[in-house]
C-alpha cells in the first residue's frame, strides 16, 4: 500500500495558492507547495481541484506525476520557485519568501530529494 500525503491548503490568494505537504499517519509536516490560485481548475493557470485523493507516481529523477486529475493533463508535484514556474503543477520546498511582489518557495531541490528518499515508490495525495 502506498504512503498518504496530505496537501493542506494554507493560503489562497489572487497571485497564488500556499500550502503544506503533511504525512498521513503521523500528521508531521514534510514540506510546503506554491501552486497557482484557485480558477475552477483551468488548464495552465489554476491549482488542481481540493477535496479529492490522487495517485501520483515516479515522473523522473525531480517529479512525480499527479494521475487522473479531472479534465487536466500532465500535472506534477515537481521543483521550481514561482508561479510563474508552473503550468498548474504543484510545486515543493522548505522555505517561503516574497521577493520583488512574487512569492517564491525556496529549497525546492532539497525537498524533492526528501520526497524521493521517503516516498520512492509514489504516493497518495489528498488535497484539502
Amino acid at each position: 500500500m502506498k504512503k498518504r500525503l496530505i496537501l493542506k491548503t494554507i493560503s489562497r490568494g489572487l497571485e497564488c495558492t500556499i500550502g503544506a505537504l503533511v504525512d498521513g499517519i503521523t500528521g508531521l509536516p514534510v514540506c510546503l507547495t506554491l501552486e497557482r490560485p484557485n480558477l475552477g481548475n483551468k488548464k495552465n493557470v489554476s491549482c488542481i481541484p481540493r477535496g479529492m485523493v490522487y495517485e501520483c507516481t515516479p515522473h523522473g529523477d525531480a517529479a512525480y506525476r499527479v494521475k487522473d486529475v479531472p479534465g487536466r493533463t500532465l500535472i506534477n508535484v515537481e521543483i521550481g520557485n514561482k508561479v510563474k514556474d508552473t503550468k498548474g503543477c504543484i510545486l515543493v520546498g522548505l522555505q517561503l519568501l516574497r521577493i520583488k511582489d512574487n512569492q517564491t518557495i525556496m529549497q525546492s531541490a532539497n525537498a524533492m530529494t526528501y520526497l524521493k528518499k521517503e516516498y520512492n515508490d509514489g504516493f497518495i495525495l489528498q488535497v484539502e
